[in-house]
């Protein structure tokens, strides 16, 4: 059944109410510029902090709308379902940090694309190119957030669980890896800057908690968001039979990602702001398949929860709990 736009409209204008609270109720308002900043020490340009946050909603209806086309064409979600737009751009709009259209947005959105050419390669015959294209997008985030280089074992093990890893792969894989590296290291050395470009990386911290501050609020968010990810995964597992091959694939995949995203968020956890969308990402998917398929009292219970968890983190957040 194609979902009825009422099913997109009242998840949409819930987001909006969450996300533009702050500015509604006069409790704060956006101030400053938000930079797009490449490498993590090239400023670009930079947007005010107003116009950003009101770019950011729409750049997130977009790409919720674009993950839940992506979900039905791919078999994420054995159903045809606005799930995956609704939870997202909800779980989005009670999120502050992902609020802003930034360089991260960008490094976040080449990760998708990346995302849906893993995807692709199941029971397809242009694994080669889509291996390059994987490698290159990725490349091309890291540019925004060098972060997200270190994401690359985890769609090397997602080419591994569709069957798609070889050494052709792996060396079309590493093509796309070496070829932004080359023109990037050619372009510092030409205007000699290569001290510039080992500083990008030499100021990568691994597991450092020293200077984060960890609000109560967000140990309440990641505690309510992993509750309820473990009871979709039970509820996967008790269901998984009834499902073809390649949804459980594509299970399979996300929950391994989603575990390896949380550990790469504490490899990184002195800037876990910055990169908290990617295992955000991997939570919409597996609710998202657990709301879908679970049509009881106890899912529309849990669902009431998730929005008013949600929308409890946002109004402690505005208040600075």
């Amino acid at each position: 059944m194609q979902p009825k736009p009422f099913n997109f409209m009242l998840p949409a204008l819930l987001a909006a109410a969450l996300w533009f609270l702050p500015e509604m109720t006069g409790l704060h308002s956006p101030a400053g510029s938000r930079p797009f900043v490449l490498l993590g020490t090239y400023t670009l340009f930079s947007l005010p902090s107003a116009v950003a946050h009101v770019v950011q909603f729409f750049v997130c209806l977009a790409v919720w709308f674009c993950i839940m086309t992506l979900c039905e064409n791919k078999k994420i979600i054995p159903v045809r379902s606005a799930l995956p737009f609704s939870v997202g751009i909800i779980l989005s709009s009670a999120v502050s940090y992902t609020q802003y259209f930034d360089h991260q947005t960008v490094a976040f959105i080449l990760f998708l694309l990346a995302f849906h050419q893993l995807l692709s390669m199941y029971g397809m015959d242009n694994r080669l190119s889509s291996a390059f294209n994987i490698t290159l997008l990725l490349s091309l985030s890291s540019l925004f957030n060098p972060c997200y280089t270190f994401l690359l074992p985890l769609f090397l093990l997602g080419m591994f669980i569709f069957r798609a890893l070889s050494l052709r792969i792996i060396l079309a894989a590493l093509t796309g890896v070496l070829l932004p590296a080359f023109l990037l290291v050619s372009a510092f050395f030409l205007t000699d800057s290569m001290e510039s470009l080992g500083s990008v990386f030499a100021g990568l911290r691994f597991y450092d908690f020293s200077r984060v501050e960890m609000p109560r609020s967000n140990i309440f968010m990641a505690a309510s968001l992993l509750i309820v990810s473990a009871v979709s995964l039970i509820s996967y597992f008790v269901t998984s039979v009834n499902y073809t091959l390649n949804v459980r694939l594509n299970f399979i995949f996300i929950n391994w990602s989603f575990w390896l995203s949380l550990g790469w968020t504490l490899l990184f956890f002195h800037s876990y702001t910055d990169i908290i969308a990617v295992p955000l990402f991997f939570i919409v998917l597996c609710l998202s398949l657990y709301f879908s398929t679970n049509y009881n009292k106890v899912s529309s219970v849990l669902f009431l929860l998730f929005i008013a968890v949600c929308a409890a983190y946002r109004i402690f957040r505005i208040f600075g709990l």
